[in-house]
């Protein structure tokens, strides 16, 4: 599937409306979290910046601003910003931009990453956004030029996008 079959795939799949609650820049803010106490009164402020901007509105800079972001957003927000990245990424693929390749990297990570916390998050998404992302991860292990981002997508469709685990809507733990 070439770049912009991908993109209407992207889009057709995750709707823009509703607007999670939990926002892209306090995604981003809740990055530092680890290292110090959010006041209440930053929290609100950082929401205001896109409480009412839908994941297609945002712009490259904003994902470049907010690309640690991802990491850090609830379910229902991980899966509704999801889209934005994944355009920005099929866009920005092969980019030679250290900020860009950050945003990248975010994306590529957030549907390879195979941790228990990450997998409870992909496992609310639809049958169309599984096949979105599954395109998504063919075009990057088909499109990208130097980087290990094709690797790393290749294995995740190998191990799991590509098996019946993806579309079970459970994790099921070993003993």
């Amino acid at each position: 599937m070439d770049a912009a079959g991908l993109i209407k795939q992207i889009r057709e799949a995750f709707p823009v409306a509703p607007i999670p609650e939990m926002t892209l820049h306090q995604g981003q803010l809740a990055d530092q979290s680890i290292s110090r106490e959010i006041p209440d009164s930053e929290w609100k402020a950082e929401g205001e910046k896109d409480r009412r901007t839908t994941w297609p509105a945002f712009d490259a800079q904003n994902l470049i601003n907010c690309e640690a972001a991802l990491s850090h957003l609830d379910e229902t927000s991980f899966i509704y910003y999801l889209p934005a990245f994944l355009t920005f990424a099929v866009h920005n693929l092969n980019s030679e931009s250290f900020a860009h390749g950050k945003a990248v990297n975010s994306a590529v990570c957030a549907v390879t990453e195979r941790s228990n916390h990450n997998l409870a998050r992909l496992k609310r998404l639809s049958d169309p956004q599984i096949d979105a992302v599954i395109s998504f991860l063919r075009f990057v292990r088909d499109n990208d030029k130097g980087h290990t981002y094709g690797d790393l997508a290749g294995k995740a469709l190998q191990r799991y996008w590509e098996t019946p685990d993806a579309r079970r809507r459970t994790l099921i733990q070993a003993p």
